[in-house]
C-alpha cells in the first residue's frame, strides 16, 4: 500500500510537470533616436539581452518623441498603438512580460533587473509558441505562422495573439536623429494583422491548439536578410502576457540565392573616396537569401574606366547568414582616387543563383578639385519627411566638420533652409560632403520636390541634386576647379517619357567631347537591372532609346555614366 502511494504520487508530479511550459519573457522597449538618455541606457539592453541566461526576446518600438526617428514613420500607426495602451510618455521605457514591469530600463536605480527576469521566468507558462515564416520569390512579402498549444487547461479573458515583424539589424552611417546613436536591434517593422492583433479563445483545455497565418507585403526593410518574427499572448484585462515566442531564420524559397548587399558597413561609413592615388582594398557584405550554404562564388569589381578584377571566393555562408567578403586591392583609376566602384556576384555555388537582379551594386561618387575659399553654404530644400534628411561635411580622417537633420516632417512640399558652414578649407585637405536619405527614396519628387545644393561665396557650386536614392556623396579637394558639368551638359539629360508607361523610354544627353558613354537603370536599393554600354560616343547631343519591358512598376534611378563623372535621374514606371 505504501509502495502503491508512492508510485502515485511520482505519477501526478510527472504529469503536472509535463503539463507546464518554460517561459520566454517578453520585453517591449521604448526607445527613439533623438533621446539623449536612450543613448545612454540602451547600451546595458542590449548588454543584459545578449548575456543573459534567460529565455528573453525583445522588441524595440522606435517612439514618436522627443525629435525625429526616421525608423519611427515607417511603423507610426503601430507605435502610436502600443504607446497608448501602455501609457507611455517618457523614453526610454520598458515593459516585462505587460505587467510585470512598465518604467524606467536595466541599470536605473528603477528599473527591471536581473532579479525581475529570473524571478518572471520561473513562473511556468500554460502555452507553448511556435513561430515559423517564409518570404516568397523575390522577398517582396512574408508568410507567418504562430502556432498555439496549450499545455493546461486555462480560463482567462480578452486574449489577443500578436506577430511582431523586426529587423535585428539597422546600422546607419550617420545617426538618424541626434542623440548619437547608429545602431539599432530588433526593431519593430509591422504587427500582423493590426497593432490589436488576433482574438483568440479566453477557455483553453489541455492540448487544445489554435494555428494563425498571416502574410504582410515587404515596403520598408533596410535589409531583408535581417527578418525575425515574434508572437506573444496577452490578456488585455491586466495586460499580463502569457507567453512569447521567436522565429529568427526565415524559409526560403530559393535554394541558391546571394544578394550583394554593396560595400561593407565598415567601409560605407569610413567611406572608400580618398583624395590620395594609390591602391584601394574594397570588401563588400553577401547574404545567403537562399536554403542551402554558399561555398563558392566569383566576385567581378572594379571602377567605371578601369579593368574589372574577379576575385574566385569560397567559404562558407549558412542560410539566412552574411559575410564580408575582403577582396583583393585595385589600383585607383587617376590620382583624384575611388570613384563609382561596381561589384557583381556571378558563378555562385558553381552556378547562377534564382535571383540575378540583386547581385549587382555600385556606389556613385565623385572627386572634384576645388579652389578653396572662405564660406561653403548648403541650401537644402527637404520633402514632406525630412525626419529621413541627413548631411555631414566629413575632413580625410573622418572628423565630422558640420552636420545637419534630421528635419522635421512637413505637411507642405518642403522648406528651403540656409546652411553657413562658416569653415575654411586647407589647401592640404580632402573632404566630403554626404547627404543620406534613411528611406531610401531621396528627398525628390515623390513626397515633394526636394533638392539640395553646397555653394561658396563666389557662386561655385561643388554639389547639387534632388534624386540622390539613398545616399549621395560628393568628394572634393582644395586644388584647381573642376566639374562635372566640363564633361557632361547636365542641362540636356533628359528621360523621356517619364513616368514610363510603356515598354520603351528614351535618353537624350550632351557630351563636349568623345567620351565613353554608358547608361544603367537601378533600384533605390542600387540593384542594376538594366546597362546598356554604348562605347565611344563623338561630342554634341545623343538619344537612346532603353527597353525597359521586364521591369515592374516602381521607382528607379537612370544613370548617365560619360567617361569617369556620373549624373543621375529618377523615373517611375507605371503601366
Amino acid at each position: 500500500m505504501k509502495k502503491t502511494s508512492i508510485l502515485f504520487l511520482s505519477l501526478v508530479c510527472f504529469v503536472v510537470g509535463f503539463a507546464q511550459s518554460p517561459r520566454t519573457v517578453l520585453l517591449e522597449h521604448f526607445t527613439q533616436a533623438s533621446c539623449g538618455p536612450c543613448a545612454t541606457f540602451n547600451p546595458a539592453v542590449e548588454n543584459y539581452l545578449n548575456t543573459t541566461t534567460h529565455d528573453m526576446i525583445s522588441v524595440k518600438y522606435q517612439a514618436s518623441f522627443p525629435g525625429v526617428d526616421p525608423m519611427y514613420t515607417f511603423s507610426k500607426a503601430f507605435v502610436d498603438n502600443r504607446q497608448s495602451y501602455y501609457g507611455v510618455n517618457t523614453v526610454p521605457r520598458s515593459v516585462v512580460d505587460g505587467n510585470i514591469h512598465n518604467g524606467a530600463p536595466i541599470s536605473s536605480s528603477s528599473g527591471w533587473n536581473e532579479s525581475t527576469i529570473a524571478g518572471r521566468s520561473a513562473v511556468t507558462s500554460p502555452f507553448t509558441i511556435t513561430m515559423d515564416y517564409g518570404v516568397r520569390q523575390g522577398f517582396d512579402s512574408i508568410g507567418v505562422t504562430m502556432t498555439i498549444e496549450a499545455t493546461q487547461a486555462y480560463t482567462g479573458s480578452f486574449l489577443q495573439a500578436h506577430v511582431v515583424i523586426v529587423e535585428k539589424e539597422i546600422s546607419f552611417c550617420q545617426p538618424p536623429g541626434n542623440n548619437g546613436e547608429t545602431d539599432f536591434y530588433y526593431v519593430m517593422k509591422r504587427m500582423l494583422p493590426s497593432a490589436n492583433g488576433t482574438s483568440i479563445p479566453a477557455t483553453w483545455t489541455a492540448g487544445q491548439t489554435e494555428v494563425i497565418n498571416l502574410s504582410w507585403m515587404n515596403s520598408s526593410a533596410y535589409n531583408p536578410s535581417q527578418f525575425a518574427v515574434i508572437g506573444f499572448i496577452q490578456e488585455n484585462n491586466g495586460k499580463e502576457i502569457l507567453q512569447a515566442g521567436i522565429k529568427e531564420d526565415y524559409t526560403s524559397p530559393h535554394s541558391v540565392e546571394a544578394m550583394n548587399l554593396g560595400v561593407s558597413g565598415e567601409q560605407r561609413c569610413s567611406k572608400v573616396l580618398t583624395c590620395e592615388g594609390g591602391s584601394y582594398t574594397p570588401s563588400i557584405e553577401v547574404a545567403n537569401l537562399g536554403s542551402t550554404p554558399i561555398t563558392s562564388m566569383d566576385i567581378e569589381y572594379g571602377i567605371v574606366g578601369g579593368s574589372p578584377v574577379t576575385f574566385n571566393w569560397t567559404g562558407n555562408i549558412p542560410s539566412a547568414g552574411k559575410e564580408q567578403v575582403v577582396l583583393p586591392p585595385i589600383a585607383a583609376l587617376t590620382t583624384l582616387g575611388i570613384e563609382n566602384l561596381n561589384t557583381s556576384i556571378t558563378n555562385v555555388n558553381g552556378g547562377a543563383d534564382e535571383l540575378p537582379g540583386n547581385n549587382n551594386k555600385f556606389i556613385s561618387a565623385k572627386v572634384e578639385n576645388y579652389e578653396a575659399t572662405q564660406t561653403l553654404t548648403l541650401e537644402l530644400t527637404t520633402d514632406r519627411y525630412g525626419s529621413e534628411t541627413t548631411w555631414a561635411m566629413v575632413k580625410s580622417d573622418g572628423t565630422v566638420a558640420y552636420s545637419g537633420g534630421p528635419y522635421q516632417n512637413l505637411t507642405a512640399n518642403g522648406t528651403t533652409v540656409q546652411t553657413p558652414v562658416n569653415m575654411v578649407l586647407d589647401p592640404s585637405e580632402c573632404y566630403y560632403f554626404e547627404i543620406l536619405d534613411s528611406y531610401g527614396d531621396g528627398i525628390c519628387c515623390s513626397y515633394g520636390q526636394g533638392s539640395f545644393r553646397v555653394y561658396d561665396d563666389q557662386g561655385f557650386t561643388l554639389a547639387q541634386g534632388g534624386a540622390i536614392g539613398s545616399e549621395f556623396i560628393r568628394a572634393f579637394t582644395t586644388q584647381l576647379s573642376s566639374n562635372i558639368e566640363d564633361v557632361i551638359e547636365t542641362s540636356t539629360f533628359n528621360v523621356f517619357p517619364n513616368p514610363v508607361d510603356g515598354a520603351f523610354t528614351n535618353v537624350e544627353f550632351s557630351v563636349i567631347e568623345k567620351s565613353n558613354v554608358s547608361i544603367r537603370v537601378h533600384s533605390l536599393l542600387g540593384d542594376v537591372i538594366y546597362e546598356k554600354n554604348l562605347g565611344s560616343v563623338n561630342s554634341g547631343t545623343q538619344l537612346e532609346t532603353l527597353e525597359l519591358a521586364g521591369i515592374s512598376n516602381g521607382v528607379y534611378m537612370v544613370t548617365l555614366v560619360v567617361d569617369n563623372d556620373v549624373i543621375t535621374k529618377k523615373i517611375s514606371v507605371l503601366r
